[in-house]
This record gives structure tokens, C-alpha cells and sequence, in this order.
């Protein structure tokens, strides 16, 4: 007679973390960064945003750090377990509420978050849009000059407002009653892709436009801003990978902990961090790439 070992579900994933992190060692949280712990006055968080779109299409060959986190949840528990009255936090995302901080470290670390996801949410597109946190930045800064700020956009993460036209495209998917159950954003969006109704490559493009859309507002920001400027992630972004279009927590894989960390020149030193960003936004072609990218997928067998 065969008996089965009982094994605590916490255990078996603690267990399965571990050994992830063994075999993506390169990734594992032995190597990530606490962003507490680095020089910046104003640090920009662009929400999931993947190293090699970033370094392809905004800035070439920029350097990375790994995150602490593969979602905002893990990255928040990661990063700021302590009491930074230094800090003001201007966010896009719902995490940072006063409900889950404190239930996440007993205290609302921050100085304040400004909940620009309460008060700028629009509606029709279930999102912040950039312009907003700019907006609720300037007047921040009118107010308490002399804070630390992190600043967090939503995009590149979905929904992929930098492109209408997709947009309408998935919600025409989404009234289509053969897809009517469907979580159209996770994993099952690969299951429309096998069906033919949309192709990765049009997913991929969708995802471009709208990290180019954010970064247009961040070049804008940017100029505003007396300090040093740092532009990072809090996670990256599975978009075929293992068949899934999402971050899944506590998998430490490249392409949702390897971030963007591109470091700005100080604006009181030089006065040119705009023209430093945009001498490099646009000297890939996006489709080339796309097609790259589709191929290494081919290549290792996920379709």
C-alpha cells in the first residue's frame, strides 16, 4: 500500500520558490536591490515594465538591476519595511492604499501617499492616466519642496492605452459570448491568440505603444524635476512567455525581475536630462524587433 506525504500548501510553496530560484539563480533575491538603500531624490516607477523593451526602444543598452519582486505586492513588502518620513509617495496603483500597507507592515511607511488612483481614476479605461500623475506631482512639489518622491505610472502595464485601436479590438473579443468567461489579460489570452482571433504580434505592438505613451509623459516630467532622477520598475511583464500575458508572484524569471535602472544627471548640475532621453528613444525599429522577439519564442517551443 502506498501512502501519500502531506505536505502544507505554505511549505510546497515555499519549497517551489526555493527551487526556482535555484535554477534562475541569476535572478534570485540574493541579487536584488532594496531601492531604500540607493542615491535618488525622485525615483520614477513605470509599472511592469520589461528590461528589453526599455532598452530597445527608450534608451539603448541601459543598465539593470533586479527587482524584489515579480508583482507590486512582492516589490512593496520587499522594499519598504521601515519608516521613511523622508518620502512621499505619488501613486497610480490601489496597492498602495492605507488599507493594505497597513495590513502589510502594521504602519503606512510613507510621510504620504498621494492616491492619485482615487481621485484620477478614469473610468472608461480602468486606469490613471499619465498625465495625472504628472499633474499630482507638480503639486506635490509646490507643497513639500524639500520631500523624497517616488512616482509611480501605471503604464506599460495593461490596459494598453497607447493603443485605441487594440483596445477595441479586445473589447469586441470581450463581447464575442465564446469568450464571455474568459480573463482576457492572464493566461487565458493565449488561448484567443491559438483561436486566431488576435496575434502575438499585435499584443507585442499593443504593449510598445503604450510604454512609448508613458515615457513621453516621463520626458516631460522629468524637466520639472531638481534632483536626481532615477527611472525604474517595480517588476517586469510575462507577453508569451510560458503561454501567459501577466507577473505571477514569486517567479523569478528574466523577463518579470529584470529592470530598467537609468540614472539621470543631476538637473542643477546640467539642464539637459530631456534631450538625454530622447536622443535614444528612437533608434530601433519596433516591428524588426517584434519579429526577433516572436522568433526566440518559436524557437523555444511556447507556441
Amino acid at each position: 500500500m502506498s501512502s501519500r506525504i502531506n505536505i502544507p500548501r505554505i511549505k510546497l510553496r515555499k519549497i517551489l520558490i526555493n527551487l526556482i530560484d535555484t535554477i534562475n539563480r541569476p535572478y534570485s533575491k540574493k541579487f536584488a536591490i532594496n531601492i531604500m538603500d540607493e542615491d535618488w531624490d525622485y525615483l520614477i516607477i513605470i509599472d511592469a515594465c520589461r528590461y528589453d523593451m526599455f532598452s530597445r526602444f527608450v534608451i539603448k543598452d541601459v543598465p539593470f538591476v533586479i527587482s524584489g519582486g515579480s508583482t507590486t505586492q512582492e516589490w512593496i513588502e520587499w522594499n519598504f519595511n521601515g519608516k521613511f518620513d523622508d518620502i512621499i509617495y505619488i501613486s497610480s496603483n490601489p496597492r498602495f492604499s492605507d488599507f493594505n500597507l497597513i495590513k502589510t507592515f502594521g504602519i503606512n511607511p510613507f510621510f504620504k501617499v498621494v492616491k492619485v488612483w482615487d481621485f484620477g481614476w478614469d473610468d472608461k479605461l480602468k486606469t490613471v492616466l499619465p498625465e495625472e500623475i504628472t499633474k499630482a506631482t507638480l503639486n506635490t512639489i509646490k507643497k513639500y519642496p524639500h520631500k523624497r518622491m517616488i512616482i509611480h505610472f501605471n503604464p506599460p502595464h495593461r490596459p494598453y492605452i497607447g493603443d485605441m485601436e487594440f483596445i477595441e479590438i479586445m473589447n469586441g473579443i470581450r463581447n464575442n459570448p465564446k469568450y464571455a468567461k474568459l480573463n482576457l489579460e492572464g493566461t487565458e489570452l493565449w488561448d484567443v491568440i491559438k483561436a486566431g482571433e488576435i496575434s502575438l504580434k499585435r499584443v507585442w505592438i499593443a504593449y510598445i505603444r503604450t510604454l512609448k505613451l508613458v515615457m513621453k509623459e516621463v520626458y516631460n516630467l522629468v524637466e520639472y524635476l531638481n534632483g536626481k532622477v532615477v527611472i525604474t520598475s517595480d517588476h517586469g511583464n510575462l507577453m508569451g512567455e510560458f503561454m501567459k500575458f501577466s507577473h505571477i508572484p514569486f517567479l523569478r524569471v528574466k523577463h518579470l525581475v529584470k529592470v530598467p535602472w537609468v540614472i539621470l544627471k543631476n538637473k542643477r548640475d546640467e539642464d539637459n536630462s530631456k534631450n538625454q532621453l530622447e536622443k535614444e528613444k528612437d533608434k530601433t525599429k519596433e516591428i524588426d524587433v517584434i519579429k526577433e522577439s516572436i522568433k526566440s519564442l518559436q524557437n523555444k517551443n511556447i507556441f
